[in-house]
């Protein structure tokens, strides 16, 4: 029972048609709208959702319901897109996909479970794509799973009676004391550069092994955990005890080795220079890109027209708050073939850096995905009469659509759209332009 509590919470509302309530369905992931008024006027009650969002935006002033303003500057802020094909319905938040498997409510009770680590949502991902041997990523998975044996988990498990630090005697050897705060480690730590006091401070393991593998030093960071490690069983298993400047000379050429490794593999592939595609001087053009700054992250999205001169026509940029990247992505590829039709524009090619955006436009639509009516809305569109494609380009190729993208993040408004480029872009407009050339 308390495990289907649990997975309840994992479903959530998601607008389609908008033919839900307006009042008593929480279609904006911000609780039901009645309980936060004073009182629902009975000229209001049959009020669906559709019936006050209406071209873009909501339509409050026809409501006989007084709504508190800070409700209004909540519901002006939503990012909303209808579509009559598409039906409101639960979906599962686990995925994007919005389809519940068996697998996905495991994974959604281990979320709830490591809630100790004070992250929303924990995941594993990062982990598997670290530039490092797997038995690193593997060490690294066991710590994050408390199942590192340290004195502490095989005392706790009962197969060892004592549980203090093989080093000091003092503490008690929990993964973070092994990996951190031992005496003898933090000399280690600081021998080898790692200097900076807040590298010692915080109890969160999760954070703090993801923060350095995150950091500028993962190959020194990931080589000293490790060697602190192995230089540890040294001594428990073998009582063998491995002087400090031994472990930071095999900590430094083990971090050389790894590091020239992945270089290496990485130099083998071919440096590929990319520019703006002018697509050989026909059609409008029209770039889009989503982003997103700050953490906790708020994203945005953006994008402009030009002709195949690279002469500034039209841009446009949105915020959309916390969401995530596939959702920016998508909305500026809407916004953009939305702007351009209202536009006039009969010959255009849309290139977005998205393949996950491209794949799913090409794909038929998943009525259970999260994003299904702005995917259903991106189809009705590029059905309309005129010639138009979507194409993927590179990052380094799409680098207006993302100062723009960027731009929207930064700002507060939903959506809007801009008759000359805002200050501080002129130089990328221009390396566009010419044909710059940029290396991958």
């Amino acid at each position: 029972m308390k495990a289907l509590l649990a997975i309840k919470d994992g479903f959530q509302f998601r607008l389609g048609d908008g033919n839900s309530s307006f009042w008593y369905t929480n279609w904006s992931d911000n609780g039901i709208l009645a309980n936060q008024v004073l009182y629902v006027d009975i000229h209001d009650l049959q009020m669906r959702v559709r019936d006050v969002y209406i071209d873009g935006k909501f339509n409050l002033n026809s409501l006989y319901t007084p709504i508190p303003p800070e409700i209004v500057n909540h519901l002006n802020l939503l990012p909303i897109c209808l579509n009559p094909l598409v039906a409101d319905r639960y979906t599962w938040k686990g995925n994007l996909n919005g389809i519940y498997t068996a697998r996905d409510g495991y994974h959604w009770l281990n979320r709830i479970e490591s809630t100790n680590n004070s992250i929303e949502d924990i995941s594993w991902s990062w982990l598997w794509h670290i530039e490092a041997p797997e038995k690193i990523k593997f060490f690294l998975w066991t710590a994050l799973h408390n199942a590192l044996p340290t004195r502490a988990m095989l005392s706790h498990r009962r197969l060892l009676s004592v549980h203090v630090c093989p080093r000091s005697d003092i503490a008690e050897e929990t993964i973070m004391h092994c990996l951190r705060d031992c005496e003898f480690v933090k000399h280690l730590w600081k021998t080898i550069g790692f200097t900076d006091q807040t590298f010692f401070h915080g109890d969160n393991l999760y954070a703090w092994l993801r923060k350095g593998c995150d950091s500028p030093s993962m190959f020194m960071f990931l080589a000293a955990l490790w060697w602190i490690w192995r230089a540890r069983n040294k001594l428990c298993l073998a009582n063998e005890l491995v002087s400090p400047f031994t472990i930071s000379r095999c900590i430094e050429d083990y971090a050389l080795l790894v590091k020239k490794c992945y270089s290496q593999q990485k130099s083998t592939l071919a440096n590929r220079l990319v520019r703006w595609n002018a697509h050989d001087g026909t059609d409008m053009i029209l770039n889009v890109d989503g982003s997103s700054i700050g953490n906790p992250e708020i994203y945005g999205f953006g994008g402009l027209i030009r002709n195949s001169h690279g002469a500034w026509i039209r841009g446009f940029a949105g915020n959309i708050g916390f969401s995530n990247i596939l959702h920016a992505e998508l909305l500026a590829v809407y916004h953009g073939l939305v702007l351009a039709w209202d536009m006039d524009i009969k010959d255009l090619i849309c290139y977005s850096d998205s393949k996950t955006a491209i794949k799913l436009i090409g794909d038929p639509i998943n009525e259970w995905h999260h994003f299904a009516a702005i995917l259903q809305n991106i189809k009705d569109i590029l059905a309309r009469d005129w010639r138009v494609t979507v194409a993927h380009t590179l990052r380094e190729g799409n680098a207006c659509a993302d100062y723009l993208a960027k731009f929207g993040a930064q700002n507060i408004k939903v959506f809007s759209t801009m008759t000359t480029p805002p200050d501080g872009m002129n130089l990328l407009l221009l390396a566009d332009a010419s044909g710059t050339w940029f290396t991958r």
